[in-house]
């Protein structure tokens, strides 16, 4: 399980792609993280923080 955070819009979530992204094992390497990095900050691409399952960040804390 993994969530994505847009300090731009305030909310985080999953990814829009169908599956949300999901490895077939529920684990991301780093590659596949920086990948959906790279979707998400590539204007031509589609790639965002999917409106239904996004939900508004509140951070508590800090360290």
């Amino acid at each position: 399980m993994y969530t994505v955070i847009d300090l731009k819009r305030n909310v985080r979530g999953a990814i829009s792609l169908i599956g949300g992204g999901a490895s077939k094992d529920g684990t991301y390497s780093d590659e596949d993280c920086r990948n959906i990095l790279d979707m998400l900050n590539d204007p031509k691409d589609e790639t965002e923080i999917s409106h239904r399952n996004r939900v508004p960040l509140r951070i508590r804390d800090f360290r």
